[in-house]
């Protein structure tokens, strides 16, 4: 919505979602926005139907660096689910960003961001720490500032962020565009969990889930060191360590999956098969943090 020579989304409703991360956490905004809330409810966890799956390549020495996750299906399914194609930016100068960021907004569009929270006043790492890789919303500028929705900070008002440190931190924009001719109510739970499952046995090349999680297994019996898997780290920076960070969001996943599961049956398909499928993915959580937390106290005991 246009006001005067400022620009603003008013109607965008920040959702504090149950979700693990601010790249999560953001993009769920953007397809709760895209597939119109009010239609879709909690609707966004279609784009985590993908999510279990990961990668695990043996090129490195130690194991945690071997765990890859892959985001491009998310948007993916916002485009599929949610009628959003998108666009990436990288590498362009901060105010031509700038310029794209605008121009979305005035088109009624919010902005998926990435961010250094050295230049974001309301963070912890704010003139203290570089962290590149923080994910928020674009709603809103003015001669002064950019405005942005950040819940995963737990905001559900617009922070202003001064121009002359919004050029500083910007680092990537991606920009979403609704689809036309595309019927939201065409997207069936069914098909959303078919394609979830077919996710499983997906393979190009090494990427096949289920190759990747005995790979997983394998290595972490037979070859897990302390010594190598948390070089360098104190046991206050312990959590740091690829192969914790990497075990806990595997868990995580499958406690989101577990969430969308959750949100069928209660939405469509009032069905015992389909909870007990979600107390299944929580058991498999649960086993995953286990291994997590016994591979931690390992270290910290040792």
């Amino acid at each position: 919505m246009k006001m005067g020579v400022d620009s603003m989304i008013v109607d965008f409703k920040p959702l504090i979602t149950r979700e693990i991360n601010c790249f999560d956490n953001a993009l769920a905004n953007i397809a709760n926005w895209f597939g119109e809330g009010y239609i879709y409810g909690e609707g966004y966890l279609y784009i985590f139907a993908q999510s279990l799956p990961f990668t695990y390549k043996n090129w490195d020495y130690v194991i945690g660096n071997n765990i890859f996750f892959s985001q491009k299906p998310k948007f993916e399914l916002i485009e599929k689910y949610f009628g959003a194609s998108h666009c990436y930016y990288e590498g362009f100068p901060p105010d031509r960003l700038l310029e794209i960021i605008k121009a979305e907004i005035d088109s009624n569009n919010p902005v998926f961001i990435g961010f250094d929270t050295y230049w974001m006043p309301w963070d912890i790492k704010y003139q203290n720490e570089h962290f590149y890789y923080h994910y928020c919303i674009a709603v809103g500028y003015d001669d002064n500032s950019v405005f942005i929705a950040d819940p995963f900070k737990g905001f559900v008002d617009f922070k202003p962020l001064s121009i002359e440190y919004f050029l500083k931190g910007i680092g990537t924009c991606t920009t979403f565009s609704k689809r036309a001719g595309f019927i939201s109510e065409k997207v069936h739970w069914l098909t959303v969990l078919e394609d979830a499952f077919k996710s499983y046995n997906y393979n190009q090349g090494d990427r096949c889930f289920l190759n990747s999680l005995r790979l997983l297994a394998n290595e972490i019996e037979d070859k897990m060191k302390f010594d190598v898997e948390f070089k360098g780290l104190s046991k206050q920076l312990a959590w740091q360590a690829p192969i914790v960070k990497n075990l806990l969001e595997i868990k995580n996943y499958r406690n989101v999956f577990s969430n969308l599961l959750e949100y069928i049956y209660t939405n469509y398909y009032r069905h015992e098969s389909i909870i007990a499928l979600s107390k299944f993915y929580k058991k498999l959580a649960s086993m995953w943090l286990k291994t997590h937390n016994h591979l931690y106290k390992g270290f910290l005991v040792n």
